[in-house]
């Protein structure tokens, strides 16, 4: 009888030890497990510290360029705009290129009225010429750039657009995309197509990223425009003279 208790003793004996070692084994083998967590945890953490970080020096940024002049007045008149980016980034005074065709009366007459119209706000520097004349290193070194164009068919001059298509460089896009452009065409009649053309020349100062300006009023949304050869802006007998007599057949049209 005490043998068998002996040996049931020693059998519990060798279980509870057993038992312990696999405890123990667990043990070691969870603690690992929390350490990585722990880790995990705190790399987390510091990830979501490094973002907010970020963030808030984003929005800084932001704010900042807001509240610049010059991100503030996209949807002001051109001379408005320039002024303000004038007083705000130097003291030199900013160049705006006028383009317009030449051999052309109604434009020159347009070109020297929107010269007036700059020079009257103090910093800026008017710079007058044709698509002949001038060239795309002109573009480069102005700030704003005007151009000019007569409407052909609706469309804008080839003159000019020829110009646009081997002058200027697409590869120097990033150059121009801080400057300003607007557009004045003159037309024979007054649907004869002169929004078409002012958007013509629009979309190609879009494909050189520059910043589009309008008019100062709703009615002048696309750009200056000029009618040329139809009354009331053309009297009947200058008409006449011209051998544009457009009022006898509108006369004979209403008959």
């Amino acid at each position: 009888m005490n043998d068998q208790g002996e040996l049931i003793y020693g059998a519990l004996s060798e279980e509870s030890v057993s038992l312990v070692k696999r405890k123990d084994r667990d043990r070691a083998i969870q603690q690992p497990s929390l350490r990585a967590i722990v880790w995990l945890l705190c790399l987390i953490l510091i990830g979501l510290l490094c973002l907010l970080v970020l963030a808030a020096s984003t929005l800084i940024h932001i704010r900042g360029h807001l509240a610049s002049p010059a991100s503030t007045a996209t949807n002001l008149a051109l001379p408005a705009l320039l002024s303000q980016s004038y007083t705000a980034t130097s003291h030199e005074k900013c160049v705006v290129l006028i383009v317009y065709l030449p051999n052309d009366e109604g434009q020159l007459q347009m070109a020297s009225h929107i010269a007036k119209g700059v020079e009257s706000v103090d910093g800026m520097a008017p710079v007058v010429q044709t698509v002949t004349d001038t060239s795309f290193e002109n573009v480069l070194n102005a700030s704003a750039v005007i151009l000019g164009s007569s409407v052909e068919n609706g469309n804008i001059h080839p003159q000019l657009q020829s110009w646009i298509n081997e002058d200027w460089d697409i590869r120097q896009s990033d150059l121009t995309s801080s400057k300003i452009g607007a557009a004045f065409v003159t037309a024979g009649g007054i649907s004869a197509g002169q929004e078409s053309t002012l958007g013509c020349i629009l979309r190609a100062f879009l494909i050189f990223r520059f910043i589009i300006v309008g008019g100062e009023t709703w009615t002048a949304a696309f750009g200056a425009s000029a009618v040329t050869h139809e009354a009331p802006f053309m009297t009947h007998t200058d008409a006449i003279a011209e051998g544009d007599d457009f009022l006898t057949p509108c006369a004979t049209l209403m008959k």
